[in-house]
């Protein structure tokens, strides 16, 4: 991997990583740009290497759980289409999966020691209600969950179990060399939850709580990433101990707020961002600059350029998904963005830059302020804001 910049901090990029994800002001943001070869965070799994490696290649395969995965056309991970756990009454005979096996670490051990001083998370993929339904079946696991509590209840607590053996295994095997554990755990259509509030508070709560404490005893912090719209559930995962919420759709997370947030900025703002569509026809007086250039000609012709688009001085940049990995480095990296534009990394999703040499600057400061201490729920964006760093000499 390619290294960050010598910028005289002395402070380890654990420690940056760490106070970020606790609030402690950092001297600069971490960064996770794995595309690009740099990074402050390196991930491993605590799947079995040839789960990984068969998923990757897109190989049909049984998993450890016994669950039989196969893949069509479209270029995704791929579907369980064999359910072990489909007639619950298997449970008393099912094997489930060895973590005591040392086999499984030894590798990441190994690697774990090239890192440096990075930030190190391991990865439970599939934390619970995600594994439940590929035990048993997606739409049964819904079903159950009102028709057969006391059978699903049994079958959310082996999981459980067997994550928190895993915790303890990884603990025991890594030490304090790694500092995170991450799991993914899909909750969203891309209109609501899969499930009300109500249930998730009563039958998923205590159960993370229980697998979250156990992390937090052994001093690692708790990532979760969960598709879909999941605004219902942000709170609730907060409330049990979770301390980084990936979340990677802002048309279901974040777009239909910004466009609340647009509807009340001044007319003749000037606005970049890379999801044209729905706010531009939802806001189509007010000029939008097409970041990724379906919608702006010299970007489509000449692909992104920073020097062009602070020639145009946006009034206010709704930045694009991290994948647009190329764009978002020029934005940060220009001389112009960081003399002129206060900066609020991870705002609506993406994060949101707001122009303080525009004559529509107040207007549009309360503004934000106003709509993101209604969407976030009484937080105040200042307390947000990347402290700038000052442009390099480049004589």
């Amino acid at each position: 991997m390619s290294e960050l910049p010598d910028i005289n901090i002395p402070i380890s990029r654990v420690e940056i990583v760490r106070k970020a994800i606790h609030f402690k002001k950092p001297p600069r943001l971490p960064v996770m740009f794995e595309d690009l070869g740099i990074t402050d965070v390196a991930s491993y799994s605590l799947r079995p290497k040839i789960d990984r490696e068969r998923m990757f290649r897109r190989e049909p395969f049984t998993d450890e759980w016994g669950c039989r995965w196969e893949f069509t056309e479209m270029a995704n991970m791929g579907q369980v289409k064999f359910h072990p756990l489909e007639d619950l009454d298997d449970m008393d005979s099912f094997s489930w999966p060895d973590y005591e096996d040392i086999s499984r670490y030894e590798w990441i051990l190994e690697d774990i020691f090239t890192q440096g001083d990075r930030y190190v998370r391991t990865g439970i993929f599939m934390i619970l209600f995600e594994r439940m339904h590929t035990l048993h079946g997606f739409e049964q696991t819904l079903q159950d969950l009102y028709l057969n509590r006391k059978r699903m209840e049994k079958l959310a607590d082996h999981i459980v179990e067997v994550h928190c053996g895993i915790i303890e295994n990884a603990a025991n095997h890594f030490g304090d060399r790694t500092h995170a554990i991450h799991m993914t755990e899909d909750w969203g259509t891309q209109q609501a939850t899969f499930i009300s509030p109500e249930l998730f508070r009563d039958f998923f709560k205590p159960r993370y709580r229980k697998m979250f404490d156990a992390m937090h005893l052994h001093g690692y912090d708790v990532w979760i990433h969960s598709c879909g719209k999941v605004n219902d559930f942000v709170e609730e995962f907060i409330d049990v101990g979770v301390d980084v919420i990936n979340l990677q759709q802002p048309r279901a997370l974040g777009i239909e707020e910004m466009g609340t947030l647009m509807s009340r900025l001044p007319p003749d703002v000037v606005m970049a961002a890379s999801e044209y569509g729905f706010i531009g026809s939802e806001h189509p007086d007010i000029a939008i600059i097409d970041l990724v250039g379906l919608q702006d000609r010299y970007i489509a012709h000449n692909g992104f350029s920073a020097d062009y688009l602070f020639a145009r001085e946006p009034d206010i940049i709704w930045f694009p998904h991290a994948d647009y990995s190329y764009t978002v480095k020029e934005i940060i990296n220009s001389d112009t963005f960081a003399l002129n534009y206060d900066y609020y990394p991870g705002a609506y999703d993406y994060g949101i830059a707001i122009r303080r040499t525009s004559a529509l600057f107040p207007a549009i400061q309360k503004v934000v302020r106003e709509e993101f201490a209604r969407v976030y729920r009484g937080c105040e964006i200042l307390d947000y804001k990347a402290k700038p760093v000052s442009p390099p000499d480049r004589k």
